[in-house]
């Protein structure tokens, strides 16, 4: 009788654990490799160049999330100062309910994805829901990095749905603090 006792316990506490999801997927694994190439500006996840301005460089990135409508590496140069971003386009749909159950989606993928990065503590992503509705033409995400500490304090991630001409689409965005307020992303 022990052993059937132990035997289900084991059983039924292994597949616990493989169904917990959320700190085990596509998307969450593929923004850790991200932020943990951040402290090297992205040169390693940074594939062929795009296009390349006086202002920016972007590149094809190395590092996307399976079923990406599209993935950039951009490099700015703001008042003397050389700042990245990663930015993908994970989805776009022209129904917005799709639209809004895929961000909802996401948002549990990413929400409390622990990342560790090399020389630092371990930090969680950890943002508020925000419910889209159809007549905001964007509704953001902003995760914060807890605790946030050395290089993780100038970065900053957020998930945005919004609607592009008559289409919505979800954007992924890694980048510098301070680069957000000196330039407006622009969506793939």
């Amino acid at each position: 009788m022990k052993n059937t006792l132990f035997i289900f316990l084991l059983v039924f506490f292994g597949a616990g654990l493989s169904a917990q999801g959320v700190f085990n997927n596509q998307t969450n694994g593929a923004l850790e490799k991200v932020i943990q190439d951040y402290p090297n500006q992205f040169k390693n996840i940074r594939g062929e160049l795009l296009e390349s301005n006086q202002r920016s460089a972007q590149y094809k990135s190395n590092i996307a999330i399976p079923g990406s409508v599209s993935t950039t590496v951009t490099q700015y140069a703001v008042a003397d100062k050389h700042m990245v971003s990663w930015q993908t386009t994970i989805y776009a749909t022209s129904q917005f309910d799709d639209a809004k159950k895929r961000f909802k989606e996401l948002y549990g993928e990413i929400k409390n994805t622990i990342i560790k990065l090399d020389g630092e503590k371990p930090v969680i992503l950890n943002g508020q829901y925000e419910m889209p509705t159809e007549e905001k033409k964007y509704t953001t995400v902003l995760f914060d990095l807890l605790p946030a500490t050395g290089l993780t304090q100038k970065l900053k991630i957020d998930l945005m749905l919004e609607k592009v001409n008559s289409e919505w689409k979800i954007v992924l965005s890694v980048y510098d603090k301070e680069r957000k307020q000196g330039e407006a992303i622009v969506s793939n």
